[in-house]
């Protein structure tokens, strides 16, 4: 209970250590490698390529569409940064209503804090990592083996689960930016809903006191 609680307040990402991930990668590249594709047709095989072929076109998707939602979360961080000026300067100056200064500012770095973490994310989720392919130069081994076929399937389907920790890593990164920065924007209409209700309610509630009582 006190972890979804301190998790709703301060998303955490929990995930397996970097020996943890590099052992499981290593055991399905192991398992890929002991494959007999001897006891397979070339009809099969030709349809074993395509799936891995697809596997791998699968993975690089989610890098795309991890990194292109990335970039607009870092485009609405950059145009909540001017308001974000504004709004600090005005508070400071005492130009944003009547609240208590100390309350607005108190929610205002609350904001902040959130959309400096949800920038952060977005960062770490376009940031350059090492990313396994099929490339010109493994063809030549490729082509010189015994088995192109078998050994062409067996490389792509093994990139790509070498990259499924980068990829989960991406879209997890993407996923904490996404959360970071609702959890921004809830903060700013907090503060606009706080001086709202000084600037209305505060001032009514006399009112309303008196004629309850009454």
């Amino acid at each position: 209970m006190m972890r979804a609680i301190c998790d709703f307040i301060w998303p955490t990402l929990s995930k397996a250590s970097a020996a943890e991930i590099c052992e499981a990668a290593a055991l399905e590249s192991e398992k890929i490698k002991r494959i007999d594709s001897a006891i397979i047709g070339a009809d099969d095989l030709s349809a074993a390529l395509e799936t891995a072929k697809g596997i791998y076109r699968e993975e690089d998707g989610r890098v795309t569409s991890s990194e292109n939602k990335s970039f607009y979360l870092l485009l609405v961080t950059a145009a909540l940064v001017p308001i974000l000026t504004y709004l600090e300067s005005a508070i400071w100056e005492s130009k944003f209503g009547t609240a208590p200064k100390w309350l607005s500012i108190a929610i205002l770095l609350i904001a902040v804090g959130y959309l400096i973490s949800a920038a952060l994310w977005a960062i770490r989720t376009i940031s350059v990592r090492t990313y396994h392919t099929v490339g010109a130069a493994d063809f030549v081994d490729i082509w010189n083996s015994q088995s192109p076929l078998d050994k062409l399937t067996k490389d792509t389907l093994a990139a790509a689960v070498k990259n499924q920790s980068v990829v989960n890593s991406k879209v997890s990164s993407v996923n904490m930016a996404i959360k970071f920065l609702l959890r921004s924007i809830v903060a700013f209409s907090a503060l606009l809903f706080v001086e709202g209700f000084w600037e209305i309610g505060v001032p009514l509630l006399p009112t309303l006191r008196a004629a309850l009582c009454g």
